[in-house]
């Protein structure tokens, strides 16, 4: 009876995510159509994307990380705010921790309120994240295992953490809400960046 109950609770977390996202996509729309109606309006408060468009590119370029995803993490992580501190002495646009930065970069940690050396940072993370995920433990039909989604979860608690819940088994509806939180949120920057054209 409680894996039942266990499994139902699972569901309604993921179809909770879901729903979501499914709302941002269309908020997403609602800011499209009323550029398009309103092209003045937009024009006077344009996408914070293109402030950072080139920083974007040349650490896309060096990374080979889709630039629609790294907007979208920086979208999730800070809401393009370069000056935002974290929770946890995280800083900048890719809110990256020490350890993380002295992973990828070679400049003083100082620097990492920089724009440009933040995504750089980020985006090498991310892609660090990514390659040491072993991919080959994933089915290509589970989609609850993506390997795209589970690069977020080492992105965001670290690759210990991240390969340790990969190997437990579980489900994505079977992760802690904090983390479906999180996921969600990754969700919706990059729905949020695809409408903004990036």
């Amino acid at each position: 009876m409680g894996s039942v109950q266990g499994d139902r609770e699972g569901q309604l977390r993921l179809a909770t995510v879901k729903l979501a996202t499914a709302q941002t996509y269309l908020a997403s729309a609602t800011i499209i159509l009323t550029g398009l109606l309103d092209p003045e309006a937009a024009i006077q408060d344009p996408s914070p994307i293109f402030e950072y468009e080139a920083e974007i590119a040349a650490a896309s370029k060096e990374t080979r990380m889709d630039p629609v995803i790294l907007a979208g993490l920086i979208q999730a992580e800070s809401g393009f705010r370069p000056e935002k501190p974290g929770k946890s002495g995280e800083r900048g646009l890719c809110q990256i921790m020490p350890g993380a930065w002295s992973d990828v970069m070679t400049e003083p940690y100082s620097r990492a309120w920089e724009p440009a050396l933040n995504i750089l940072a980020g985006a090498r993370y991310w892609v660090r994240q990514h390659k040491y995920i072993n991919l080959s433990r994933l089915k290509p039909d589970d989609w609850d295992k993506s390997h795209l989604w589970w690069t977020f979860v080492a992105y965001n608690a670290g690759p210990g953490a991240g390969m340790k819940l990969l190997e437990s088994g579980k489900t994505l509806e079977q992760l802690p809400q904090e983390i479906l939180d999180n996921l969600d949120n990754y969700h919706a920057g990059i729905a949020w960046a695809r409408a903004q054209g990036g």
